[in-house]
């Protein structure tokens, strides 16, 4: 997640170009990546919906982990069906 933030802020990627890295940095022959399913469907979600990669990372690594619904105080992840807006 905070590879996202990296990308986007310190080497000023757009949210496109940091998905496209991330998924070619994942498909790499020798590259380990644990849980790659929520990788690949973070960025999926990145992809398709409101909240940004590192959110949706963050929520499918706590739903995986038995977190359902993940309280969270971003409201564009709340909309998530996985997630809920703490109060």
């Amino acid at each position: 997640a905070e590879l996202a933030r990296v990308m986007e802020s310190g080497y000023r990627l757009s949210p496109e170009q940091v998905r496209e890295r991330i998924g070619s940095l994942v498909r790499t022959r020798g590259v380990f990546v644990p849980a790659l399913e929520v990788v690949v469907e973070a960025l999926r979600r990145d992809a398709a919906g409101s909240a940004n990669f590192s959110d949706y990372l963050i929520m499918l690594a706590a739903n995986a982990a038995g977190a359902t619904p993940l309280l969270t105080f971003d409201r564009k992840l709340a909309k998530e069906p996985d997630a809920e807006l703490a109060r």
